[in-house]
């Protein structure tokens, strides 16, 4: 069993300093070669959408999302149940049903046959998967002996998207206050203003207030324009 924990240190070292997201993917780049992987895969399942970062080859990331593979992948069904790092390799696939198998079959013919998918929960009902893959089908899987340790490294690589997106994408420029965020990131995961003024202790009324001034910061023509244009812009 090869463990992973010895490489966390130095992605959390390097996610410190980075200044743009070019460098958090280069930090991960690092963190695959020194694992002895060739890929990395950052996917963040939100409700009102998701945002993936891989180096997997271009055809094989379309084909997942074509046949909507997300629903049928083991290692992300598990991983998101038990929220523990999920070691998989392609030799394991005589576990699985036939349609599985053939799904593990495809991914090793784009050079993905064994790896480690590290799973964390994030707010307002995002999943944050970081999966770890090379091409040879491991018989000494690849593991975590840490596992708040593992969650703290995908964390530190989440806020770091989180944080640079913004910066790139120019959201700084729009002064949403903690009360607006808030309430837009409710609204954007379908709940009512009753519902959303329930969970943080606002009338109906002071919600219907917030969401208002978000759709003008954002130049909206409506409230759900106004969701869209901030997860668009990964305001929320």
């Amino acid at each position: 069993m090869r463990y992973l924990d010895c490489h966390l240190g130095n992605l959390i070292d390097a996610l410190a300093v980075c200044q743009n997201e070019d460098a958090v993917q280069f930090a991960l780049k690092c963190l695959a070669t020194n694992a002895g992987c060739t890929h990395y895969s950052y996917v963040e399942l939100r409700p009102a959408g998701h945002r993936v970062c891989s180096t997997y080859p271009v055809d094989w990331q379309k084909r997942y999302i074509e046949q909507n593979y997300i629903t049928l992948d083991p290692t992300v069904i598990q991983a998101g149940r038990t929220m523990r790092p999920v070691p998989w390799s392609y030799a394991d696939k005589h576990r699985y049903d036939d349609k599985t198998r053939l799904f593990f079959e495809e991914a090793r013919k784009f050079g993905i046959a064994s790896g480690i998918i590290l799973p964390i929960r994030a707010g307002f009902g995002t999943t944050v998967f970081l999966s770890l893959a090379t091409e040879r089908e491991a018989t000494n899987k690849i593991a975590v002996r840490d596992r708040a340790y593992a969650a703290t490294a995908v964390a530190f690589v989440h806020s770091s998207f989180m944080r640079l997106s913004k910066t790139v994408l120019g959201a700084n420029d729009v002064p949403l206050s903690p009360r607006e965020l808030h309430c837009a990131a409710w609204a954007a995961m379908g709940k009512t203003k009753a519902e959303t003024g329930s969970m943080l202790g606002l009338s109906e009324k002071t919600v219907r207030f917030y969401l208002e001034r978000v759709r003008e910061k954002l130049n909206a023509t409506n409230v759900t324009h106004a969701v869209r244009i901030g997860t668009m812009r990964n305001l929320f």
